[in-house]
């Protein structure tokens, strides 16, 4: 049972719950971005420290300039930011990483193709090490089996996701699955 290997895991790797919300480009650019966060967290008292604003790898190549300054603030208020799909576009990667991200969450179709290429795998690890070197965190997307779960550890990512400990599920079930995890 997936969960119930992930149940250890997670007491292991994650001593609390991170939220993690996808950022658009209309929202990173628009100008009461960073005080509408502010706004939020202090209406619903959720810690900075636990959140964690996503941003795609193609949105933070198109508006990488425009975006620097709001993502500096965010980052000084204590929220997490992560590079969402990476692996996927063409950006330049040294930039990429050595910006402003806490993550570098890497695409579920890189995951997905592990077990199939071993010279992936190197690559997969390669930059893992990198990212990790870089003091970001490596999040794998994706992680469908045990296979995968098992590579992705031992290349250094302590963040997981995917269909391997849950699919998505209702609130209800969500909150005894939580309750679940964190006792």
């Amino acid at each position: 049972n997936a969960r119930a290997t992930f149940l250890p895991k997670l007491k292991k790797y994650n001593d609390k719950l991170i939220l993690s919300v996808n950022i658009s480009a209309i929202h990173l650019t628009k100008n009461s971005f960073v005080s509408d966060v502010e706004s939020a967290l202090i209406e619903t008292g959720y810690p900075a420290e636990n959140l964690e604003i996503e941003i795609t790898e193609s949105v933070f190549i198109s508006s990488l300039e425009s975006t620097a300054k709001t993502l500096d603030e965010i980052k000084a208020m204590g929220i997490k930011i992560a590079l969402d799909d990476f692996g996927t576009g063409y950006g330049n990667l040294e930039r990429m990483i050595t910006s402003h991200f806490s993550f570098i969450k890497f695409d579920k179709t890189m995951t997905q193709q592990l077990s199939g290429s071993a010279q992936l795998r190197t690559v997969y690890a390669t930059l893992s090490a990198m990212i990790t070197t870089m003091n970001s965190e490596v999040v794998s997307e994706g992680v469908e089996t045990q296979e995968q779960f098992d590579f992705v550890c031992s290349a250094g990512s302590r963040y997981i996701q995917g269909y391997y400990f849950s699919k998505p599920l209702p609130s209800s079930e969500f909150a005894a699955f939580l309750t679940d995890c964190t006792t």
